[in-house]
This record gives structure tokens, sequence and C-alpha cells, in this order.
């Protein structure tokens, strides 16, 4: 299996220079990827995960990023003041479990036809999906073709990504986020490891589709 690293990126805001600090997701995503070398066109996977610091009231850092990756995130030296990392592997062992936990920010969408066809394009477009149920099919999905069987979920929240998309900030695309939190089983090995390595869905550019797990020992369906 390729090397893989879980990082947790803290910054604080107070020492961190105006110019440099990722208050959006464009922002967010350059930053990432600074703290990496060549990746020959290796995707990392991210996810902000603010929230959780304000949540438990760690007030000395403003922004928290998780991030999946083939190798290990280095800091600059200018970074050192207002940055830290840390990073633990991920081996086979982590990922020989049959049951995880999962909590997952995914981009949400369905095909449907376009009216508007031009010459040389395809007649499709892609859609936010709203409709719990539907949600709850895209997410069945995602884990079956991931080798996987969905026992439980919960839909946390949905919200509307606003991306600048260039740096004179005049494109804007938007992306469905939609926030789940469940249990899954693992059916067939591999495709799980693709799945996790891959990530779910699109916008994974801009810190959607990380699958972020741990492994459950004692979960049935009536718990």
């Amino acid at each position: 299996m390729t090397k893989l690293y879980l990082s947790r990126v803290l910054i604080d805001a107070t020492r961190c220079p105006t110019g440099a600090y990722p208050y959006n997701l464009r922002r967010a995503h350059g930053f990432i990827y600074s703290l990496f070398g060549d990746l020959k066109d290796t995707r990392l996977l991210w996810s902000d995960e603010s929230e959780r610091l304000r949540n438990a009231q760690r007030q000395e850092y403003s922004k928290m990023f998780m991030v999946l990756s083939p190798s290990l995130p280095e800091l600059s030296s200018s970074k050192v003041p207002w940055c830290h990392i840390d990073s633990l592997p991920i081996g086979e062992r982590f990922l020989s479990h049959p049951v995880y936990a999962f909590s997952l920010k995914a981009c949400c969408t369905r095909n449907v036809p376009n009216n508007q066809k031009k010459t040389g394009t395809a007649d499709r477009r892609k859609v936010a999906i709203t409709d719990p149920e539907e949600l709850t099919k895209w997410l069945s999905r995602q884990f079956t073709k991931g080798g996987c069987t969905l026992l439980r979920h919960e839909l946390m929240g949905r919200t509307a990504l606003s991306v600048r998309h260039t740096s004179d900030d005049k494109n804007t695309i938007t992306l469905n986020s939609c926030t789940f939190r469940g249990v899954f089983r693992v059916e067939e090995r591999r495709a799980f490891i693709s799945l996790f390595t891959g990530g779910i869905g699109r916008g994974k550019a801009y810190g959607l589709g990380l699958l972020q797990i741990a492994p459950v020992s004692d979960f049935t369906n009536e718990d």
C-alpha cells in the first residue's frame, strides 16, 4: 500500500501575516498545497475543521485543517511562528478493521438534462441534491462503489459553498456541501482503500471528499 499520512494543521491568526491567512477556500487550497513539495499531479484530500476548534473552545488557534497525503507536510521557517502540524502514518492495520464510524463533507450532485445544449458538449449538467431521501441514496451508492455497506448515517447539515475561482475574485463556483456522520461495514478491502485514498464526490480541491474514519469494535444495527 502507498504510504499515507493524516495531518492536523493548526493556524494562529494573531501571528499569521494578513496576506498568508487562508480566509477562504481558494486561499486554503493554495496554503495546504504549499506545505508539500512536488506531488507529481497527486491530489491531496483535506477538510476545514475549524468549527471543531470553536466547539472545543480552543482559542489559541483559529483554523484547523485535516489533510490526507502520500508524504509528510513541511513547514518553511516563515510559517513556523504561526502554524503547527501533527502527523500520523496510516498503516495497513488501521485500514484492516471490519466496521468504521465516519465523518464526511461531500459535494452531493446529480445529473439532469441540459436544455441549453451546445454543439460538441454533453447534454447533461449537475445540480445540487437537496431531498434527504435522495441524499441517502447518493451516499449509499458512494459506499457501495467503494466496497462498503452503509449501516447508519445522519445528515448533520448542508451548505452552499461559494468559491472564488480566480485570483481577481470575479469568477465564482458554488458547491453543495453536505456533512454526514455514520457507520459503515467493509465488504471488499481493496475497493474500500481506494475509496479512502481517492475521496468521495466532487470539490476535492476545495476541502470536500475526505473520509475521516475510526474503527468500531462493538457496533450492531440495534445500537
